[in-house]
């Protein structure tokens, strides 16, 4: 069942993603929040309150030089003037320091929330080239979506006390200045906003174009995919798409950048005409003895110090906001994404029933499974056979209650996918899929993946007949299976044996084998199944399988064809009846005598 997002997309404004963002930054990570804020604030203060002190010491110097007191009695003015400009450096550097770790540890929080959110969207979303180009902006780029709600708090922890400072004492002195202030100001604002129109639509742009880069890039360089590419001379065609994609992408990213930089060039000639108005009014006004020596030197200098503040909220801290405010946005649209919902209803029993169920993928035009009826009762064994693109692995998914079925019911134990948690429903099964992992860890971790409260692997690999002690393995359960990580490199069967482990492993009721021993010869799947035969006696097991040799040791054989059950029957039962099945096992019959 669907869930609602929190927000629709139309009011997805700047404020309301920066919102967002910093709530699940405060959520996540509220020491470092509070660290940096309080740094921030003391780092500020302390910046403006050095133009004050800077003011009374050369009011002070200006008062001592037509007198005959002697150097002597500036030295405590000069000390606390130092002492100031020292602490303001300290704190600043302690600012800086901060910083880093502050962000890297934000970031591993943000990433386990959005794996937890991954955990909880509904699988086919995993269907959508949408949603994944959303997952990639995401997952690449949330250490950059941090600095803008981080910019944000920065604004008010450390330049806001700062300006306030500075302003209240431009203001005393004479109110005039802040015109000067506004006139560096304005034309910065609008560099903000220009910058975030701009790199907002550069991300819209880019997103797709980047995950094809790098499709190419891994499929290049790789270890899964190198010796095909290699082998077959994929190389060329590999190189060819990366280069196209990034020059596609590098042309719109200059095309951006170059458009930046000339409004941003007009703008600072505005800005720098503020700034020599300044200069030249406290000049004057120090002619006409309007001001003091002391008050002429804060605010000169000051002044470049309030120019290079004003700069960084409204082009680097701001510009965070507005370079990653297409990223921003793509992180709060994925963890506004619906979820399943459901109760923790417990399966009673072992059984699924199918009652005229119908499937569609996203974005497709035709249903792919079509009307399907089926029951399958406790501790019963199902083979599903049938061409490729039958419908078999989509049935499965259903069963498993990964996908929800567009029409019609799908219960497992009695209990209806849509209504119940998927959780309740996932802890029923355990699988085997043709595209298993391998998991570039130890041999024990490769187990224990599947159930990891059962410390003991050893049953589950005695079921699977993987000897931990042998060759294969020199450092037993302890064995890293993976040449990269400094461990070894076992071969296809070994591998499907070990995932076979970790299917049994897992504590379950029924057990799902959706073709994992594709790639190994007939015979060893033969062997392979009637082991596995043996071994899930009383649990419900369904087998889905292109090939024919080992179907026989099914209680039923469910035969499909363009998504929907042509024949259901043993063996014996659909080889009288000719048909598809017998057409296929007597194509493949050759195979397995």
């Amino acid at each position: 069942m669907r869930g609602k997002s929190e927000k629709p997309s139309d009011k997805r404004s700047i404020l309301y993603l920066l919102w967002r963002v910093g709530k699940m930054m405060c959520k996540t990570s509220p020491f470092w929040v509070i660290i940096l804020q309080v740094a921030a604030v003391f780092y500020g203060l302390s910046c403006g309150f050095q133009i004050l002190v800077t003011r009374d010491f050369f009011d002070s110097i200006a008062q001592e030089a037509g007198r005959q007191n002697g150097i002597g009695v500036m030295l405590f003015p000069a000390l606390f003037f130092g002492g100031i400009l020292l602490l303001t450096q300290l704190l600043g550097g302690v600012d800086q320091f901060l910083v880093n770790p502050a962000v890297t540890s934000m970031e591993r929080a943000l990433k386990q929330e959005v794996f937890a959110k991954a955990a909880r969207v509904n699988p086919i979303e995993f269907e959508s080239p949408v949603f994944l180009n959303e997952l990639n902006s995401t997952t690449l780029y949330i250490y950059m979506v941090l600095h803008s709600p981080l910019a944000v708090l920065r604004i008010f922890s450390f330049y806001l006390p700062y300006f306030f400072v500075t302003v209240s004492f431009y203001f005393s002195l004479r109110p005039e200045l802040l015109l000067g202030i506004l006139a560096i100001f304005v034309p910065t604002l609008i560099t903000l906003f220009v910058r975030r129109k701009i790199h907002t639509e550069l991300e819209n742009v880019s997103r797709s174009l980047r995950r094809r880069y790098q499709y190419a890039e891994k499929a290049i360089g790789d270890r899964e995919f190198f010796k095909e590419t290699r082998l077959l001379g994929a190389f060329g065609l590999l190189s060819g798409i990366y280069n196209e994609t990034v020059d596609l992408l590098n042309r719109h990213t200059w095309k951006a950048e170059k458009k930046i930089t000339w409004i941003e060039t007009g703008l600072r000639l505005l800005t720098l005409t503020g700034y020599i108005g300044i200069l030249w009014l406290m000049f004057v006004y120090l002619l006409d003895g309007r001001i003091s020596v002391g008050s002429f030197a804060a605010v000169f200098s000051s002044i470049g110090m309030l120019i290079q503040f004003l700069e960084e909220i409204l082009i680097r801290e701001m510009g965070y906001i507005a370079r990653f405010a297409g990223h921003t946005e793509s992180l709060v649209k994925y963890f506004d994404l619906p979820e399943r919902s459901g109760a923790a209803i417990v399966p009673k029993k072992a059984g699924i029933d199918f009652e005229n169920v119908t499937f569609r993928y996203p974005g497709k035009e035709e249903d792919t499974i079509k009307g399907v009826s089926l029951s399958i009762e406790p501790g019963e064994t199902i083979a599903i056979v049938g061409d490729n693109g039958a419908g078999k692995t989509t049935l499965i998914r259903l069963m498993s209650g990964l996908y929800l079925p567009k029409e019609g019911t799908v219960k497992v134990g009695g209990v209806d996918t849509k209504k119940a948690s998927p959780e309740s429903i996932f802890t029923y099964f355990s699988a085997v899929f043709q595209n298993y992992q391998r998991y570039r860890t130890t041999l024990r971790d490769n187990i224990l993946a599947g159930d990891s409260k059962n410390e003991d692997p050893t049953e589950a690999l005695n079921k699977a007949d993987v000897d931990s002690k042998g060759d294969s393995f020199p450092k037993g359960f302890d064995t890293m299976l993976s040449r990269e990580f400094g461990g070894v490199d076992i071969s296809g069967g070994q591998w499907q044996r070990v995932a076979i482990a970790r299917a049994y492993h897992r504590k379950h009721s029924i057990i799902l084998l959706d073709e994992p021993t594709a790639a190994i010869d007939p015979v060893e799947e033969t062997r392979i199944y009637n082991q596995f035969a043996k071994i899930s006696k009383d649990k419900t097991t369904i087998i889905v399988t292109h090939r024919m040799g080992s179907v026989k040791i099914a209680n039923r054989i469910v035969v499909m064809k363009d998504g929907q059950i042509e024949d259901i029957g043993n063996h014996d039962e659909l080889m009288s009846r000719g048909g598809h099945y017998a057409d296929m096992w007597a194509a493949q019959a050759k195979w397995y005598e």
